[in-house]
């Protein structure tokens, strides 16, 4: 089966499953559909800068298959293997699979060689949803990230963004959250929103990496001032909208 996702005036093919099983990988959750909004602003907006981008807890691959959209090389990770071969589907529906490598990983396990200090940018959508998660995840994050290098983790809300800021502080990571009610995008609403952004030696963080920060800053401003002009709070927490 194939889902069509419209991204900021991007289509997006994403491979799933031909039936459902419940499993919460295998669905378009809102997390992933703010953080896709947000790393595909405009189609190859960051391909001049050849940045490399790891994706934890990708799911459907949506965040993944849009980051590598913008122009960035991607690896999209996951611990389930069906979603990592619909995963490298989804890059060859989008024509990007020479720029998009999917791989099974476990945050639990050790990072694989090659992927140490090697990423300028992490990102995941919705992987905090078990407390036992945040302590590795911000290891992950901490050794894959080169000098200077910016995860965006973004959160439907939960309570568990405390324990993850306070994780990545413990391992020397500048952290920022926003929390945004009422966050609504062409894709969905969510009721509650938090983006966190974690930076590693911010002091050194490159020119490349800065126009990514800033964008991303901007669009968190936008959806700022989105969410205050909505005072009716009936979304149920998230409806992807059709």
């Amino acid at each position: 089966m194939i889902s069509r996702v419209e991204v900021n005036e991007v289509c997006v093919f994403l491979a799933r499953p031909e039936h459902e099983d419940g499993a919460v990988w295998n669905k378009l959750w809102g997390a992933g559909a703010v953080l896709a909004d947000m790393m595909l602003l405009e189609k190859d907006w960051l391909e001049d800068h050849r940045l490399h981008c790891l994706e934890l807890g990708a799911g459907v691959g949506l965040g993944g298959v849009s980051a590598c959209l913008a122009g960035l090389q991607v690896v999209a990770s996951d611990h389930v293997q069906n979603a990592v071969d619909l995963i490298q589907q989804s890059a060859e529906l989008n024509h990007i699979d020479g720029r998009l490598q999917a791989q099974r990983f476990n945050w639990n396990d050790e990072l694989p060689r090659e992927w140490k200090e090697t990423f300028e940018l992490v990102i995941g959508a919705d992987i905090l949803y078990m407390a036992m998660a945040c302590a590795p995840v911000a290891r992950t994050i901490q050794k894959a990230l080169k000098i200077g290098g910016l995860a965006v983790i973004v959160d439907p809300g939960r309570s568990n963004v405390e324990q993850f800021e306070s994780a990545c502080l413990e391992l020397q990571l500048d952290v920022q959250t926003c929390t945004i009610k009422n966050l609504n995008t062409p894709l969905c609403t969510l009721k509650r929103c938090h983006i966190v952004l974690v930076r590693k030696d911010k002091d050194s963080t490159t020119v490349a990496v800065k126009k990514v920060l800033e964008r991303i800053q901007n669009q968190i401003e936008l959806y700022q001032r989105k969410s205050d002009q909505l005072v009716d709070e009936k979304s149920l927490g998230f409806c992807l909208k059709e």
